[in-house]
């Protein structure tokens, strides 16, 4: 995407956090000099397990997806963060070691904000932390609705999920197979069943 898009995104960003809470112009202005755009046409890991979070993101186009890890290393994603979302954690929030991996998936466009950039546009615009605050929990509530909303049988759980994330649709473009079911809470086969059976029964 070329940076002459970026004033467009900045504005969705700021009419983004307006929705939260009203915010003054000069906060568009400063977004134009603190957020960096870029595309990632491959799957990539912006955040290993263990390290830091050094931004705090924004999906203009694509997908971020959250891994966590059993005790026995086992991978599993905990979330898929969509367009025009804002990812943010406690990693960086606490300038602490992640407990997750984060990855972008291909097709991505990310804007983001490194921390002492964010930290600077707290001291300039007040309110804005309380505005960092009320956005992270809106995530968190979200991510808790989404999980809420896997525990119904696997038919319906697999549709909806399809029907969501309409990319998702062709094996492997996105996400391993494993990866999908992982999210779901099913067996990778039960995911690939139901999915069978929809494609069958038109319902695809």
């Amino acid at each position: 995407m070329p940076m002459r898009e970026h004033e467009a995104i900045i504005n969705k960003v700021f009419r983004i956090l307006c929705s939260y809470k009203p915010q003054p112009e000069a906060l568009r202005d400063h977004l134009t000099q603190v957020l960096d755009g870029r595309f990632y046409p491959d799957r990539k890991i912006l955040f290993e397990r263990g390290s830091i979070v050094k931004d705090v993101l924004f999906v203009s186009d694509g997908y971020v997806a959250c891994y966590g890890f059993s005790d026995a290393g086992d991978r599993q994603v905990l979330s898929i963060a969509a367009k025009n979302t804002i990812v943010s954690g406690k990693s960086f929030t606490t300038q602490t070691p992640s407990t997750f991996e984060w990855v972008c998936l291909p097709g991505t466009y990310l804007m983001a904000i490194g921390y002492e950039a964010l930290q600077d546009t707290h001291a300039r615009f007040p309110g804005t932390e309380e505005l960092s605050r009320i956005v992270i929990a809106e995530a968190a509530e979200r991510e808790l609705l989404e999980r809420l909303s896997l525990y119904k049988d696997a038919e319906m759980v697999v549709k909806n999920f399809y029907n969501s994330f309409k990319e998702f649709k062709i094996p492997g473009r996105m996400m391993l197979d494993v990866d999908i079911a992982s999210y779901l809470l099913i067996g990778e086969s039960t995911l690939r069943n139901v999915r069978g059976k929809l494609i069958k029964d038109g319902r695809w």
